[in-house]
């Protein structure tokens, strides 16, 4: 690895380490591999990568995971339900759930897919709807979610 890189994708990463992109990503997320930012794109230092590889190596030390909580339960001590997007039918889910239980309050935020499925990842909305097409895979949704989700969904 000993190479005149000056850094490597996570693509790159991959190749290298022989394990999935969205291993590395999961990696990078959690904070075990060190990365940075070029623009929009993610990079990994070199001597990143081969600390990360040595068999001495010790994951930086991050917080405990979150105790696992029912959506319920977050929701009634919330005293609301967060719901993200711009799709009219979130305000119909959202009449529709105060119908049927009058303790759950839901909380709207209007804001676009990208931002939506972002308030998920970072824990600050319970739903979100999402219309993002990706020109690569020539799919809508998916491809963002795999990629912005990918730590907190097994799919």
């Amino acid at each position: 690895m000993s190479d005149n890189t000056l850094s490597y994708s996570p693509e790159e990463v991959s190749k290298i380490l022989k394990i999935s992109k969205g291993t590395v990503y999961d990696l990078i997320k959690r904070g075990e591999l060190p990365s940075y930012r070029i623009g929009k794109k993610l990079r990994v230092a070199p001597a990143d990568l081969e600390a990360y590889t040595r068999p001495s190596y010790a994951a930086p030390k991050h917080q405990p995971e979150a105790p696992v909580i029912s959506m319920e339960k977050l929701i009634l001590d919330n005293h609301g339900l967060i719901i993200c997007g711009q799709d009219i039918v979130l305000d119909v889910l959202s009449r529709h759930i105060e119908k049927r239980n009058s303790s759950i309050r839901s909380l709207r935020s209007y804001v676009g897919s990208l931002d939506g499925l972002l308030s998920l990842y970072r824990g600050t909305a319970n739903l979100a709807a999402a219309h993002l097409w990706d020109a690569e895979t020539d799919e809508f949704n998916t491809p963002y979610v795999r990629s912005l989700l990918s730590g907190l969904c097994n799919s």
